[in-house]
């Protein structure tokens, strides 16, 4: 989800429903991950504009997904863009530069999703 400011009046959002990435995390100690700083970071994409993003991550939880049996893990990931690094700065500063950016994901083991979804095709 994004929000930005517009002329100091509201704060509009869009989201995007779907998204692919690649985590990276340690199911063998999760608690200790949950009590640490966490940070998400990778590259976005903006507009043609490619730049790393670093954002801070809480996490939400993790164990097994009582409909799949899967390991899973939820987290919620939070930064400030500004529009102007991805070539977006058009009407800076009656809509603000400073875009909010929250992320909320849940996720699953690549290959155990996989072959869950072999075995359920109906999902």
């Amino acid at each position: 989800m994004f929000r930005w400011n517009h002329l100091g009046f509201s704060s509009p959002a869009a989201q995007f429903a779907q998204g692919q990435g690649t985590l990276e995390f340690d199911p063998s100690d999760p608690t200790k991950a949950s009590v640490q700083r966490l940070e998400v970071s990778g590259d976005l994409s903006l507009h043609g504009v490619t730049r790393p993003v670093i954002l801070e991550a809480t996490i939400v939880r993790t164990g097994t997904n009582p409909r799949t049996s899967l390991p899973t893990i939820g987290f919620e990931a939070m930064t400030t863009l500004k529009r102007s690094d991805f070539g977006l700065g058009r009407y800076v500063p009656q809509v603000g530069d400073d875009i909010a950016m929250h992320i909320i994901c849940q996720a699953v083991e690549a290959k155990a999703y996989a072959e869950y979804l072999r075995a359920h095709p109906t999902h």
